[in-house]
């Protein structure tokens, strides 16, 4: 993550841009969710707690995935998503789309119900 964070940085003075979508392990960090983590990632933050105070939606990468990652992007005329998208869920156009699935992880990050917004 450090890394994208100072490619996200670097990109405009080099005029382009980097571009991180969320997909399900941020999604799966966010809810705490960590089935998935190793004692080895633990260890990389310094131990579970800090791992996880990084990961809360006010720490260091909640807080970056939250604000800087995107849910989907667009980028001349090529949609880019985590594991597609069903034209159902474009109905209402990609901006409402994404504010949707903004309000979800915000929800699920601080503790609100996996389902408080329906993207259905």
């Amino acid at each position: 993550y450090k890394l994208f964070s100072e490619l996200r940085r670097q990109a405009p003075e080099a005029g382009g841009r980097v571009v991180n979508i969320v997909g399900n392990h941020e999604l799966l960090n966010l809810q705490r969710d960590l089935r998935y983590v190793s004692p080895g990632d633990n260890a990389a933050y310094g131990g579970a707690a800090k791992r996880k105070k990084a990961w809360a939606a006010d720490g260091e990468l909640g807080r970056q995935i939250l604000e800087e990652f995107e849910p989907l992007d667009v980028v001349g005329d090529t949609l880019f998503v985590h594991a597609g998208l069903m034209p159902k869920h474009a109905e209402g156009g990609l901006g409402q789309l994404k504010d949707k699935a903004r309000q979800a992880l915000r929800a699920v990050a601080t503790g609100g119900r996996r389902d408080a917004v329906d993207l259905h």
